[in-house]
């Protein structure tokens, strides 16, 4: 049989739909976790690899914060948020 092998990090983020988990790969850093936000941001706009899901859901999305757990433990390891006001 197979063997499990638990990532050792997790990262959710929050859009307009509240919160979802994806597998966090890299450093667990605030700097990697904001790079990472503005990429998927990016992504979701016009001509980015994800705006057919913007386009199935009707809106564009914008991911807000990002926080990175560790697996293990359950700490937050890393968390960023958008400014209050950000033009997008």
């Amino acid at each position: 049989m197979g063997k499990i092998i638990i990532p050792k990090y997790r990262a959710q983020y929050r859009d307009q739909d509240g919160w979802h988990t994806v597998l966090w790969r890299g450093r667990p850093t605030n700097k990697a976790a904001e790079k990472w936000r503005n990429e998927m941001n990016r992504s979701f706009n016009a001509g980015g690899n994800n705006f057919v899901v913007s386009e199935t859901r009707g809106i564009i999305i914008h991911v807000s914060a990002v926080r990175i757990i560790e697996q293990a433990t359950k700490k937050c390891v890393a968390y960023v948020q958008a400014p209050m006001f950000e033009v997008v």
